[in-house]
């Protein structure tokens, strides 16, 4: 009777064992999926993160493609205001010299 009483409480360690085996195996796959979404969820996110610098590097491109036109036109400007005031100097000269030497002639002969 000792021997069958071992035998079956071998047989209930060994089924309580079991089933314990089974509700850790049921927690590791419930562990897993929980791992599996994260993941996933890490790879959507890094995807928009990527497809954002994408477009923050596109946005600095351009802004830096515009700084360049805009220092451009500003050199543009000043070529031209600096032309603009010789042009003014000189043309101012040319038409005030012929007068005084018109004048002065007036003047002697008259």
């Amino acid at each position: 009777m000792d021997l069958d009483n071992e035998i079956n409480n071998h047989h209930a360690n060994i089924s309580e064992q079991e089933d314990i085996i089974i509700e850790l195996k049921k927690e590791l796959d419930d562990e897993k999926i929980i791992k599996n979404r994260t993941k996933e969820y890490l790879f959507v996110l890094e995807n928009r993160i990527s497809k954002k610098d994408k477009k923050i590097k596109s946005q600095d491109k351009k802004i830096k493609s515009q700084d360049k036109k805009i220092k451009l036109q500003d050199k543009k400007i000043k070529k031209l205001k600096k032309e603009n005031r010789i042009l003014k100097t000189s043309t101012s000269w040319k038409i005030t010299a012929p007068l005084r030497k018109l004048m002065s002639f007036v003047k002697r002969y008259y």
